[in-house]
């Protein structure tokens, strides 16, 4: 896949804020919740498995690792973290779709998961931000936008 996951995801019409480091997601969440988190184990300052481990401490939201670490070794310290799931880049956009429908379903007692529209979305380049449909706005990271693989 060579779309990062929130560009896939807006993409589709989820509703959903993306962030550079575990420090801007903790700021973030005091303005906005999250439902479902995709955490790469390589963030800068706080790692996301530390990341990982603190959601699932305080948190009954579900935990998606995406990171380009697939050993073993990686995948079950990720799990044992308490993410509810772990995938290995590059990841297929049909697969992370199903997967976040799933696990969307058993966060929320097997309620199909919200059928994404096609709706506007605001960027204002001078201050990065993204806003969306529901107005919720995305202060876009350094790293959004490149292209590269996930």
């Amino acid at each position: 896949m060579s779309a990062s996951p929130f560009s896939l995801l807006t993409g589709q019409g989820y509703p959903c804020w993306g962030v550079g480091s575990a420090e801007a997601f903790y700021k973030q969440l005091m303005h906005q919740e999250a439902d479902i988190v995709l955490v790469d184990l390589g963030l800068p300052g706080e790692d996301g498995l530390s990341l990982a481990q603190h959601l699932r401490q305080h948190s009954a939201c579900g935990i998606i690792i995406i990171t380009a670490s697939g050993g073993r070794d990686d995948r079950l310290t990720g799990l044992g973290a308490g993410a509810d799931d772990y995938l290995v880049k590059p990841v297929d956009p049909d697969e992370l779709h199903l997967r976040i429908d799933n696990l969307w379903q058993r966060i929320h007692n097997n309620q199909p998961s919200p059928t994404p529209a096609l709706l506007t979305w605001h960027f204002d380049p001078s201050q990065q931000i993204l806003t969306s449909p529901q107005g919720q706005s995305l202060l876009l990271s350094q790293h959004t936008g490149r292209s590269g693989t996930l």
